[in-house]
This record gives C-alpha cells, sequence and structure tokens, in this order.
C-alpha cells in the first residue's frame, strides 16, 4: 500500500444540501481523489424508525422465526408504499439482496408455490430455489424473469405481480429451506405472500409469508448500548429514513481504527437550525478520552471550512454530538476513506511480474473440472453453478465455462480465480485475460456474461461486461460498486480470442480477500466462454525490482569422500535480476558443510546442498559422503593419501637409522 498524509476532511453542509465530494477536500488543490464506501452502518437511514432488518442470525420463536438474510445486504421489513397497513419485505444493497425461510418438507410430495414481488427499476435476476442438505446444493434454481417455464404470472394492482408454480420434491433427497434472492443494482424490489402449500391441503408451511408482525420487531429509539453493528445513541430515535437528535443527543458507531490515509465526513441534516444549535464530530479512545472534536454547527451558524488531521489508529467509538432547543433530523451520516487517485490513463506504466499462477492452463490436464477444491493457483467453481472446465482449443488448453458438457444442466456457469494476498488499497492494477464468446443467441439476451472481482456480500467491482464488449459502440468502462470506473482496452488477437485489460486503482478493502469470477448464463448447449492467459500485475510510475526466477547448479548429485571438497557454480537468471545474492545451506553439516558454493566432505551420509536466492527462489543438489580411501589408492582423498606418504616417509627414516645402528 502507499504512503499517503494521513487526514481527515470535514465538509460542512446546510439546509438539507450535502456539498459535492470533488469540491469537499482542499478544494484549492487540483488533486482528485475517489472514496472508499461508508463505514458508517445505515449510514443513509434505509432502514428507518418502525422498520425491521432482517438480522443476521434468525429468531428462533415468534412470527418472524426461521427467516435471514443469505449475504449482507439490507433485507427490511417495510410498509407497502400503496398501502401503509400492509407489511412487506424490501431489497435494497449495491447487488442482490437475499434470505431463506427455513421450513418442513415432505420429500416424495407436490407443493404448490406462489407470491407476489414488485421492482421499481429493472433487474435481471428474481429467483428462488429449495435447498437440499443432502446434496449441499440448492435444488433447482429458478429465475423468474428469463425461465418462464411452468411459472404462471398474474397482474396485481399498483403495478405488483403474482408468480405461480408447482414443485415435485424428489423422494430421494432432503429439503429444508427456501432462499429468495434479486438483483437490487438498478433497482428496489418488493416481496410479499409467500404461499407453499402441499397439493391437496390448504396449510401454508411458510409460516409469516405475508410478513405481517414483522414491525413488531422493530424500533424506534436507538439504543444507548451498541446493536449487532456498533450503532448507538443517547436522546435518539430513527424517523423516516433519518435520526432525529434532541438536546443532549448523540449517535455514533463503534470502529477499530481510522487507518486509512484520509477520511471525508459528509452530513446532512435537514431542519432549521436554531440559534442555539452545535453538532460536532467525535472520536472517542478506548477509555471514552476524545481524541478529536470537530464543529459541525457552532451557535445555529454552519462551520463551511475544510479539516485536516493525523490519523488515529486505537479509536474506539465516532459520534455525533448535538446540543440546541429544536431537535435536529439527520439524512445521512458518512464518513469514507479517501485515496488521492494516482491512476493517469495518459501516463506508461512498468508492469511486475504476474502473480496470478496458472494463468495459461497448461499445467493442467486436459477435461480437468474445477471445484470448490481449487487446483494450484487458487482456481476453481462454486458448486451452485456448472463449472469451468480445462478444454483443447485448437491445440492450446483453455478454461471454458458454460454448456460444456451434459451435465451442465443448471443456469449459471462460473470459473474463479483467488485474489493474490498482496494487493491493498492505494495499488495500481492490470488485470488482462484473452477471451472468445460462443453463443447461439443476440448477446444482449443473456443475463450475464462478464468477469469481475468479487467484494462482500457478493458483490460486484470492476466489473467487464462482454454481452456488451465489441457489441456496443459506446460500452468502454468497468461498472460495479467501486466509486470509479475505469476504460477497457480490447484487442483483436489472430486466433480469434480478444485481449482485454483493465487498470485501476484499488479503493475498496473487500477486493483484497476475496476473487475474480467469470460468471455466464448459456442458453443452449455449446454456449461457452473460453478464457486463457490471466494476469494480474502490479503498475508503477518507477520500474520494478527484476526478480529471480531461476537458479541452476552446474552440477549434478554427487559423491566425496571424506575429507574430499568440491566447488559448485550456481547461475541466476534472469542475468538482469536486480538482486543476484544467494544463500548456500546444507541439510546435515556435520555430513557436509558449504561456504559460497564450496562444499567439503566431514563425514559418512547424506546431505543436500540448497541455493536461495532473496525473493525465496531455490533449487538444490544431494552429496552422498563416502567413507575415505584408507589404501591411498587413486582417487583417495588429497588429504588422506598426504597423510599415509608422510607416514612412509617416516618409517622409511627409522628403518635406514636402525640399519646404520645395526652395522656399528
Amino acid at each position: 500500500m502507499k504512503n499517503y498524509l494521513l487526514s481527515l476532511a470535514l465538509i460542512g453542509l446546510a439546509g438539507g444540501m450535502s456539498l459535492p465530494l470533488a469540491n469537499s477536500v482542499n478544494a484549492a488543490s487540483e488533486k482528485e481523489f475517489i472514496y472508499g464506501e461508508n463505514i458508517i452502518p445505515n449510514g443513509d437511514f434505509a432502514v428507518g424508525g418502525g422498520e425491521y432488518l432482517l438480522p443476521g442470525v434468525a429468531p428462533s420463536e415468534g412470527v418472524a422465526s426461521g427467516i435471514g438474510p443469505l449475504d449482507a445486504n439490507s433485507v427490511i421489513a417495510t410498509r407497502d408504499p400503496n398501502n401503509e397497513s400492509n407489511t412487506v419485505l424490501k431489497f435494497v444493497g449495491g447487488a442482490f439482496g437475499s434470505f431463506y425461510k427455513l421450513l418442513s418438507i415432505e420429500s416424495g410430495s407436490t407443493y404448490n408455490i406462489s407470491f407476489d414481488y414488485k421492482v421499481d427499476g429493472s433487474t435481471d435476476n428474481i429467483g428462488f430455489a429449495f435447498y437440499s442438505p443432502s446434496q449441499g446444493n440448492r435444488l433447482p434454481e429458478v429465475n423468474i424473469i428469463a425461465d418462464k417455464d411452468n411459472l404462471t404470472f398474474t397482474d396485481l394492482e399498483n403495478g405488483w405481480k403474482r408468480v405461480s408454480t408447482t414443485r415435485l420434491f424428489d423422494a430421494s433427497q432432503t429439503f429444508d429451506s427456501i432462499h429468495f434472492w434479486c438483483n437490487v443494482s438498478s433497482a428496489t424490489i418488493y416481496a410479499d405472500n409467500f404461499k407453499i402449500t402441499k397439493e391437496g391441503t390448504t396449510n401454508n408451511i411458510f409460516v409469516g409469508g405475508d410478513f405481517e408482525g414483522f414491525l413488531d420487531y422493530g424500533v424506534s429509539a436507538v439504543s444507548e448500548t451498541p446493536d449487532e453493528k456498533g450503532i448507538y445513541g443517547k436522546n435518539a430515535k430513527l424517523g423516516n429514513h433519518c435520526v432525529v437528535l434532541s438536546n443532549e443527543g448523540i449517535y455514533g458507531v463503534e470502529l477499530s481504527s481510522l487507518k486509512e490515509s484520509l477520511y471525508t465526513l459528509d452530513v446532512n441534516y435537514t431542519s432549521e437550525l436554531a440559534s442555539d444549535a452545535n453538532l460536532d464530530l467525535n472520536i472517542l479512545s478506548d477509555n471514552g478520552a476524545s481524541l478529536k472534536a470537530i464543529n459541525i454547527v457552532k451557535d445555529g451558524s454552519l462551520i463551511n471550512n475544510q479539516i485536516q488531521f493525523d490519523g488515529i489508529e486505537n479509536v474506539k467509538k465516532v459520534q455525533l454530538e448535538y446540543r440546541g432547543s429544536n431537535e435536529l433530523s439527520i439524512n445521512y451520516f458518512s464518513i469514507k476513506p479517501t485515496f488521492e487517485n494516482a491512476f493517469d490513463p495518459t501516463k506508461t506504466y512498468y508492469e511486475s511480474k504476474n502473480y496470478v499462477v496458472n494463468g495459461d492452463f497448461e499445467a493442467f490436464d486436459e477435461g480437468t473440472t474445477f471445484s470448490e477444491n481449487q487446483l494450484e493457483g487458487a482456481w476453481g467453481s462454486v458448486s451452485l453453478d456448472n463449472p469451468g472446465h480445462i478444454v483443447n482449443d485448437n491445440g492450446n488448453k483453455v478454461a471454458a465455462i458454460g454448456k460444456i458438457t451434459d451435465k451442465d444442466a443448471k443456469n449459471y456457469s462460473s470459473m474463479f480465480l483467488m485474489t493474490p494476498d498482496d494487493i491493498t488499497i492505494g495499488d495500481l492494477i492490470r488485470i488482462s485475460y484473452d477471451y472468445k464468446l460462443t453463443i447461439s443467441d443476440d448477446p444482449s439476451s443473456y443475463m450475464e456474461i462478464n468477469s469481475c472481482f468479487v467484494g462482500g456480500a457478493n458483490q460486484s467491482y470492476y466489473k467487464i461486461d462482454l454481452s456488451k464488449l465489441g457489441f456496443e459502440e459506446d460500452y468502454k468502462a468497468t461498472s460495479g460498486v467501486e466509486v470509479a470506473h475505469y476504460g477497457i482496452k480490447s484487442e483483436t488477437l489472430e486466433n480469434g480470442y480478444t485481449r482485454v485489460t483493465v487498470d485501476f486503482q484499488v479503493t475498496q478493502d473487500k477486493i483484497q480477500w476475496n476473487s475474480v469470477r467469470w460468471l455466464f448464463t448459456p442458453h443452449n448447449a455449446g454456449d461457452s466462454l473460453y478464457v486463457d492467459n490471466v494476469a494480474i500485475k502490479f503498475l508503477s510510475e518507477e520500474p520494478f525490482a527484476k526478480e529471480v526466477t531461476k537458479i541452476e547448479l552446474d552440477t549434478s548429485d554427487f559423491e566425496l569422500k571424506v575429507g574430499e571438497e568440491k566447488i559448485v557454480n550456481a547461475t541466476v537468471s534472469p542475468d538482469d535480476a536486480s538482486n543476484k545474492n544467494v544463500t548456500w545451506t546444507s541439510s546435515n553439516e556435520e555430513v557436509a558443510k558449504v561456504e559460497n558454493g564450496k562444499v567439503v566432505a566431514l563425514k559418512e551420509g547424506v546431505a543436500e546442498i540448497v541455493v536461495t536466492a532473496e525473493n525465496g527462489v531455490k533449487t538444490s543438489v544431494v552429496v552422498t559422503v563416502l567413507p575415505a580411501d584408507k589404501t591411498g589408492g587413486c582417487g583417495g582423498s588429497i588429504i588422506a593419501t598426504s597423510s599415509l606418504l608422510a607416514t612412509i616417509s617416516l618409517l622409511g627414516v627409522g628403518l635406514v637409522i636402525s640399519k646404520k645402528r645395526k652395522n656399528k
């Protein structure tokens, strides 16, 4: 990660108007900034007073028992916007919203299934499936937007629709829950009136499927004790998508630190300010001491300036503190890590080595199938989708997803590559790969043909839509949750593939520990996405150190006799590596020792002589030490031969002396 000046920028806001972020940090500078994810949970107050956010752990009793979210996106029980007396589920967020409901399903029986839904915006996926513990899988998945077979649709009032179907549950499998999901990246989606009844009965086994009574779980008052998201307050209550603070009011959240280089505070309020109104942001330590206090409103006047300060590691809480005679309604509260945009598309950058292992797939056997048990290089596929396969394409091994084999019968096909551990926030990254698309229908008719980095809650970052690339002239930039979108470069290759390249700056920590994913929803057998030559490289304005890639020795395994020595020479590649220093070690220094390539045999036995570069690249050779030749014959050690000659010489002298003495 790059080292930046650690500071915080404060933005003043007035009359419900939020200053544009582009003007919020160092307005006198021409620097461009990009912004990370808001670290304040529910900072946009999507969950308002009296609404119920499905908890991470489903309640074990009551009308909402057995219902919980499948991912981190918000699923909220709220009032029907067209009927205040009706309670519905609302799905919001950047990607997919979802929930599960624990059920008791009789295997081998047929059930009637229906639910109501409403879409404000556009979506390509509203789906459901039943989870089978015996299979460890969802069987089967149905997307009601794309899969119309065996589904009946009924138009209801105010834009609502009802979908109905029947399903015979396999007698050889067990089922314990329904999973429901929807793509809310471009929509808000509502759902209601889930009914699952065994054929010939009227009993709905989806208890609470009309969601009435769920709002009884909702709260308006903000507790002084932090909730599961760390939110707490005093003299604070949730209103209609806002928090309302009265005099001496506090609204805050527990944090571990403010460790990034720069933060931007954004607070939006809708109330008229009384003359005695004061609003501060207070940053507190573990023992409650104030580490930093920042004025936002003072004596009824907005403090409209920008403030930077050094970052603080040991932060326990950040909280808004209000004093004033009138209530203050705050409808937006965010603290976002802020980064100077170091990426300049007009520059030519140096590339690092490729951090993808087996990105050309040549190391894998043809016919290899990806799975959650990852192949070398962290390649895999999730069990819910048709997996990736290694196939031969004109003599070249490539990875392919789609409907490649007769077993690929699922609606989704995918493969993933785990993100290299080296990636950190602030890094400049280049991802590239070659692809070829074989499809039977118009590309725009396919729900998903793309690649992306996958972050928390299955959200997409730096998404490349391959159903548009090369088909729509104005499609030129990535999409997804990231705050900055980056240009896509494409190049047609002679082998019929297209090379796609995207350069970007990492601003989201969620991609550090997750994966790159290729996703395809094939229509027919033979619909395929082929991928080859995948690379992830770091970029820099300065040349990267050239690392050692190989060490070769001038000998294979060899033998020495006790007392002998041998010089082993090492050649480091490439020749222009930045650091060619190596370390020589012996696995058994009682048998043989080594220093700068000079191996000395000390004792009978076997030792491995290891040569290691400073970047970890290594090679080795085995030396077998034999006993010394005590007869002094050819091939004996130099030390042994010298000793023998010396002994013979002494003996010879002794014999001569003795003879002379006898002759006296």
